[in-house]
């Protein structure tokens, strides 16, 4: 299964458990900042490296006028990712995805979170 489609099986679910706006921001910050880089790798084959490699597209991107994400935003894009690691673990068995510390490492690598 590729990462795409367990999110969108995680954003259902989800949906079920939240207040409608709370599930709505998450849907859009998923669908908008964490599927893109991962949807079409299979989550199983999710290593450190590419949690790494979209928090260093994510630290390196600059607006317009030049500004970087938030540190507060990073985070709440990681918090994402690693919730819908721990979905993987809890409920479909992707124990192999070890995902506090796939992110806690990439977080200590890239000194972006505290």
């Amino acid at each position: 299964m590729t990462f795409g489609d367990f999110s969108a099986l995680y954003v259902k679910d989800m949906e079920h458990r939240l207040k409608p706006s709370t599930a709505a921001s998450r849907k859009w910050l998923i669908d908008l900042k964490v599927t893109p880089f991962f949807k079409k790798i299979p989550l199983n084959e999710i290593k450190p490296i590419h949690v790494r490699q979209r928090q260093n597209s994510l630290t390196s991107y600059r607006d317009e006028s030049g500004k970087p994400y938030s540190q507060t935003y990073l985070k709440c894009i990681n918090n994402q990712l690693t919730a819908i690691f721990n979905y993987a673990v809890k409920y479909y068995g992707y124990s192999h995805l070890y995902p506090n510390k796939q992110v806690e490492a990439a977080r200590q690598l890239d000194g972006i979170m505290p």
